[in-house]
């Protein structure tokens, strides 16, 4: 995949981008799916590696949102984590221009993708 390639079809972020999405995640996207008791963990700590902890289907979960089309779980933070506390783990994957997005569950894979056919329009 190139990157021209890529930028066409999905876009450029930058950090300033990323937290954008983070906010729209939590303010908009996430309560829409059903996602509630949201707490923003990246904005307190930046380190954590995770950017957002929420209630979905009764049970607390993680929340990673990236304007990546695909996220890498890291192994040592993120699955071990999430294995500890038996808590699920989901990546919400936001387009840089904030039109569209996807959610998935992150769970026992080491990359997750976003698929453009599947992605959900922002409104």
């Amino acid at each position: 995949m190139t990157r021209a390639w890529k930028d066409r079809i999905w876009g450029r972020s930058n950090p300033q981008i990323a937290m954008q999405a983070e906010r729209i995640a939590k303010e908009r996207i996430l309560p829409k799916l059903g996602f509630s008791n949201l707490y923003h963990v990246s904005a307190a700590n930046r380190f954590f590696p995770f950017d957002l902890i929420g209630t979905y289907n009764g049970q607390r979960v993680f929340i990673d949102v990236t304007t990546g089309m695909w996220k890498t779980i890291r192994k040592t933070s993120q699955q071990e984590l999430a294995d500890a506390l038996d808590m699920p783990m989901y990546v919400l994957f936001v387009k840089p221009d904030f039109s569209k997005y996807e959610l998935k569950e992150g769970k026992g894979s080491k990359t997750v993708h976003a698929r453009i056919a599947e992605l959900v329009p922002l409104e």
